[in-house]
């Protein structure tokens, strides 16, 4: 005569089995979920630089050198920008480079650099 049903062992070991599937599930959606997080920062600062450095290029706020502040006014006070301005090698000019950094993560830093044109002191005076 055959059998019919299942041991309460097998039973056991099939709950067990499935519990560890279904761990192993949570935290690898977990992680997912972390690192899409991670991503979207990222590219928040990337932005962010961006945006800031053609700012600072469209407004002349990048010949007075060095500058620094936060995103204050898009409600990101914890990101932090620098701007670094130094002499390209070729005249007339500039490199700029704009470092952002989230002071909560500051393994989050971008960084993005452009030339910009100086005008010769000779032509900037009338």
């Amino acid at each position: 005569m055959g059998r019919r049903g299942y041991t309460l062992i097998e039973a056991l070991v099939s709950i067990v089995l499935l519990g560890i599937g279904i761990t192993g599930v949570s935290i690898a959606l977990g992680a997912m979920a972390k690192n899409s997080a991670r991503i979207q920062q990222s590219a928040q600062i990337q932005r962010l630089a961006t945006m800031k450095l053609a700012e600072l290029a469209a407004t002349g706020g990048a010949q007075n050198g060095n500058a620094s502040g936060d995103f204050t006014e898009q409600d990101l006070p914890n990101v932090r920008w620098e701007l670094a301005t130094q002499p390209s090698g070729t005249q007339d000019l500039l490199v700029l480079t704009l470092s952002v950094t989230d002071t909560n993560q500051p393994d989050a830093t971008f960084e993005v650099s452009t030339l910009q044109y100086q005008l010769p002191e000779e032509a900037a005076t009338p």
